[in-house]
């Protein structure tokens, strides 16, 4: 689960995900020099921390860390709401967007929260083929009952033996296959991923190089 905590006035933010924590610090305050003679300095720096209130405060980073508490409950019928391949995109397109890249710790956080929302997808997808084969499993195991009972068997038989023909017609059917153009891209230019999930950076990119408008 991704869980996001800052403090400006500490100067700490912390994120974390399952077992994986990633601590930003950063300075703020004042320092005090002296010379030969008398005088004072004051200096300040936040050290990006303003920017990553306002990534952890923006509604993309909310939305999936309200997915990501859901996922630690085991809400997946509302975690399947949430999040698709359609709103993935859009996440994707808004951290890319959110990008800082003179910003190494915030960068750091980004990126975490990128992993964070492939994750989310991948166990969505897993959580749907283990139905998927659970539902096939239940429908295998009701025709196997009925191999097993005699009295069935010859009933589906009997039932069969007048349907039967030597040469049934064929039907074939054609499904045209329709391919969005930013998976396309994607293919082309990195080839499909290996877990089946888009990477979000790269996905982003493309995105908002082809227009935000195609998602």
């Amino acid at each position: 689960m991704l869980s996001l905590n800052s403090s400006v006035n500490s100067g700490v933010t912390t994120a974390s995900s399952g077992g994986a924590i990633i601590t930003v610090a950063s300075s703020i305050g004042s320092g005090i020099s002296t010379g030969s003679g008398t005088g004072t300095g004051t200096g300040t720096g936040d050290g990006g921390s303003a920017e990553i209130e306002g990534l952890m405060s923006s509604s993309v980073v909310s939305d999936i860390n309200e997915i990501s508490k859901n996922y630690a409950s085991g809400a997946f019928n509302i975690i399947k709401t949430q999040l698709n391949q359609t709103s993935y995109n859009n996440y994707s397109l808004g951290l890319y967007t959110a990008r800082k890249p003179l910003n190494a710790t915030y960068e750091k956080v980004r990126k975490f929260i990128n992993t964070n929302l492939e994750g989310l997808l991948q166990s969505i997808n897993l959580h749907n083929t283990n139905t998927t084969v659970t539902t096939e499993r239940d429908a295998y195991k009701i025709i196997a009952d009925k191999f097993n009972d005699p009295n069935e068997l010859l009933a589906q038989l009997n039932m069969l033996r007048g349907s039967m023909s030597l040469f049934p017609d064929q039907h074939i059917t054609v499904i045209p296959v329709q391919i969005k153009p930013e998976y396309l891209i994607y293919i082309q230019t990195y080839g499909y991923p290996e877990n089946g999930i888009w990477d979000p950076d790269l996905l982003g990119a493309i995105l908002m190089s082809i227009s935000p408008t195609t998602v």
